[in-house]
């Protein structure tokens, strides 16, 4: 394992930098940089630009770091956080999660994801039988729902929810209305002129793990 975290600190302090310029000349926020340097969840993409600003490769940093919470993936792959369902309503492109919390866990993955990405663990019977508890679906929040598309939406509550979208039409407002419709028929669809309803992204990858 290696403590990218650290290292770029070190270089960052070497060079009479604060968590603020590095974070600018990197196009990144301050505070998510901060919680990379003490070792929180960072994709490649992000490792790149810090990088980047630093003068260096990665492979420099990776060469000089040393342990660290944060495991060594293959190149060319990156880690998406796994958010719980009350996170997804704080989980922002810029910053990620506030910097008090960190997600549980995190995947890894090859595929040309935004580093907005995220993915949530599936709980509950709503989506059975395509979608079992357990199973983790990847969400890209950069894109523009479509009917029959799975989503993940918040709703007033902060809570997140996983369903299909269907839209339901224009209203006498002109607003897009649209339902989040179970796969299971014994819930009831959720309906956005009826309920605060906000689509956080769509599912770009589904992820089913074997049970005995």
């Amino acid at each position: 394992m290696v403590d990218i975290g650290s290292e770029i600190r070190k270089r960052r302090e070497r060079l009479g930098w604060t968590v603020t310029k590095l974070a600018t000349l990197a196009g990144i926020s301050g505070p998510f940089l901060s919680r990379v340097e003490r070792g929180a969840y960072y994709s490649r993409e992000t490792l790149l630009k810090i990088a980047g600003a630093l003068g260096v490769s990665v492979d420099v940093l990776y060469a000089s770091g040393s342990q660290s919470n944060v495991e060594e993936v293959p190149l060319g792959w990156r880690r998406i956080p796994v958010l719980d369902y009350e996170q997804v309503s704080r989980w922002t492109a810029s910053a990620g999660l506030p910097k008090d919390e960190e997600p549980r866990e995190s995947i890894v993955t090859d595929l040309e994801h935004p580093p907005s990405t995220f993915a949530m663990r599936i709980k509950g019977d709503s989506m059975e039988p395509r979608f079992q508890p357990g199973d983790v679906v990847v969400i890209d929040p950069t894109l523009q729902p479509s009917p029959g598309d799975f989503v993940v939406a918040t709703e007033p509550n902060g809570e997140a929810t996983f369903r299909q979208y269907r839209s339901a039409g224009i209203n006498e407002n002109g607003i897009n209305v649209f339902e989040l419709v179970p796969l299971n028929a014994l819930h009831a669809p959720l309906r956005s002129d009826r309920l605060a309803l906000t689509v956080a992204g769509v599912m770009v990858e589904h992820r089913q793990y074997r049970r005995r």
